[in-house]
């Protein structure tokens, strides 16, 4: 099974009945064998490449933070010296009644997001998830807009590593503050 340029905001509109602030042209490929009924039987393997978007702000892992940049974002941030993530790419596997990756990106100019982990088909989750920041070059940090933005990036470099626990009707983020080089 094959998806070939599924607009990505129609598709999660579709499947919840709400608005979706993300958009992008999303790509995937799925193989599948097992019997339907029975889904320990169940292995295969899921590719999923999302291009062209706007997948939202960062910092993903560290909420208050991303809280306080998409207030900053929409407001007085020029669109050339935001932090946004634009891009996603991830290989999963399927088998033994999990969905696992070590391959899980997700990136943009100024940010890259990695995962590994796996939720199970009882929908307990078990991800650890990184943010990796680059700052502009000093000479370019001149305007007040480059120089906010290298200070959240900065303090998402803190706030660089989580743990996603719990279920997906309970997720839980553990953090790991000060934890980047």
């Amino acid at each position: 099974f094959s998806i070939d340029n599924m607009y990505l905001d129609e598709f999660l509109e579709d499947i919840t009945g709400a608005f979706s602030p993300v958009y992008g042209n999303t790509f995937a490929k799925l193989y599948l064998k097992g019997y339907a009924l029975d889904d320990a039987t169940m292995e295969g393997t899921l590719e999923v490449e999302v291009s062209d978007a706007d997948l939202g702000p960062m910092p993903l892992i560290a909420p208050l933070l991303g809280d306080i940049y998409s207030m900053l974002r929409n407001s007085i941030i020029a669109p050339e010296n935001r932090i946004d993530i634009s891009q996603a790419y991830c290989e999963f596997e399927i088998k033994d009644r999990k969905i696992s990756t070590q391959n899980a990106l997700l990136w943009g100019d100024n940010i890259a997001i990695s995962g590994t982990g796996y939720m199970d088909f009882d929908g307990n989750l078990h991800f650890t998830m990184e943010n990796k920041f680059t700052q502009s070059p000093i000479d370019e940090a001149r305007n007040w807009q480059k120089t906010l933005r290298n200070t959240i990036i900065r303090l998402g470099k803190a706030l660089g590593k989580a743990q996603l626990r719990g279920t997906i009707s309970k997720p839980k983020w553990i953090f790991d503050y000060f934890d980047n080089e």
